[in-house]
């Protein structure tokens, strides 16, 4: 009876311990999501070299010229607040810059391209 008990508790120490394993290996092997998203202002730079106007980028990109003008907030609150986003275009959206971001914020039309050839 002793070496039944035995047995059981040792089989879901070790499953348990193989689980841990298996999720820290997981944690520390996989990438974040956005770790390979490289940006060049608004747009996206994929491995073809092409560039093309992303969400993630265009955030980062409104993040980063609402900090030039003395506003605190970060990539992740601007990607994570539709709210914030507007508020941001509606005070600094007059910059050349955000001109056309802005303007399609919250439309569906995103994703415009631009040429690699300047």
């Amino acid at each position: 009876m002793n070496s039944n008990l035995f047995r059981m508790l040792f089989s879901n120490i070790g499953s348990g311990i193989l689980t841990g394993i298996a999720i820290i290996s997981f944690l520390v092997v996989v990438p974040t999501a956005n770790a390979g998203i490289r940006c060049n202002d608004e747009f996206q730079i994929f491995k073809s070299g092409d560039l093309l106007a992303t969400p993630w980028c265009e955030d980062q990109y409104i993040a980063r010229i609402a900090r030039q003008y003395g506003r605190k907030v970060s990539n992740r609150m601007m990607r994570q607040n539709p709210n914030l986003k507007e508020e941001v275009c509606q005070i600094i959206g007059h910059d050349y810059r955000l001109n056309l971001i802005c303007h399609q914020n919250g439309s569906t039309d995103r994703g415009r391209s631009r040429s690699t050839s300047r």
